[in-house]
């Protein structure tokens, strides 16, 4: 009976081994085999930045500063400027100097809510003209800076509104009149005169007169009109006071600059250099064509109001050699 019982625990252990090798292995739950998959990781974009482009030709630069002036200060600083520019003697204009660093009349210009755009080359190679806008505030037509090498090389300042507005235009400019000039600024280098017998009209003739300091490293032009009432005459009178004025340009560049300020003018430069067009042009000197001497001409000015100068009406025709 014992012989059987110990064989049926055999048979049952026998059993139970082979039923464990037949079963299924599954690893145990902290002994997992990792399986290798593709995980997809996150790339790298690069989003475009938005940065300021260089153009050779135009360049604007236009800044945000933090002080710029509204549109009724504009106008008031034009208008006061006008009327008084204070310290800012020419060859200053604007608070901005020939001489001055680039980098500082930027800033004013770009503090007067105004832009400077590259227009074209200057005199020479190293030299850019930039025209300056500054919207609806300014009665001037072309205000210019050049710049070379860093620094504020000259300033153009041009005004036509007289061929529409004579009154308007010579209230305007009342105080860059030949008289307060001279007031202010002594007795001229150089007076210089051009006439011209026509207006597009037979009623009125034309004249340019310019100032020259090459001291002081400014020059300013007058350009006005009279009637022709002298036809039959010796003489006629130019009042450069009083005689309507069609436009005013002003050409400034710093006193130690050695070329001459005639270069800035297309007439005179003309005249200079002896072009086609410069060989048909008479310009004389305003002592030649009224037959003072500058120290005469200078105490006119200063010692009567609106003074007139009688000038022979030959020299009105033309374009003779005196």
């Amino acid at each position: 009976m014992r012989k059987i019982a110990f064989l049926q625990l055999v048979l049952l252990i026998v059993i139970c081994f082979i039923l464990a090798g037949c079963s299924p292995k599954y690893p145990h739950a902290d002994t997992l085999v990792p399986v290798s998959t593709y995980t997809a990781l996150p790339t790298l974009t690069i989003t475009p930045i938005s940065t300021p482009t260089f153009i050779a030709t135009p360049t604007l630069f236009q800044a945000t500063p933090v002080n710029t002036m509204t549109f009724e200060e504009q106008k008031d600083f034009v208008k006061e400027f006008m009327s008084n520019s204070g310290d800012c003697r020419l060859p200053c204009w604007w608070s901005i100097s020939p001489g001055q660093t680039w980098e500082d009349a930027e800033k004013r210009i770009h503090n007067l809510n105004g832009s400077l755009i590259e227009v074209f080359p200057g005199y020479d190679s190293e030299t850019i003209v930039y025209i300056i806008g500054i919207k609806d505030t300014s009665p001037i037509d072309n205000l210019h800076l050049e710049k070379k090498q860093g620094i504020v090389y000259a300033w153009h300042v041009l005004d036509t509104g007289g061929v529409i507005d004579p009154d308007r235009f010579g209230r305007n400019w009342k105080n860059y009149s030949v008289q307060k000039i001279m007031n202010r600024y002594g007795e001229p280098n150089r007076i210089l005169l051009n006439s011209s017998p026509s207006y597009n009209s037979q009623a009125y003739g034309i004249y340019y007169l310019w100032l020259f300091y090459d001291k002081i490293g400014f020059s300013i032009l007058y350009n006005s009109r009279i009637p022709r009432h002298f036809s039959n005459l010796a003489y006629f009178d130019i009042c450069p006071g009083t005689d309507p004025l069609l436009n005013i340009e002003l050409n400034m560049q710093s006193p130690d600059n050695p070329l001459p300020l005639d270069r800035f003018d297309q007439t005179l430069e003309d005249v200079r250099i002896s072009t086609e067009i410069g060989k048909l042009i008479v310009v004389r000197s305003f002592q030649e064509a009224t037959g003072l001497s500058n120290e005469e001409i200078y105490q006119t000015f200063m010692h009567e109001k609106d003074p007139c100068f009688a000038i022979p009406s030959d020299i009105w025709m033309g374009n003779s050699t005196p």
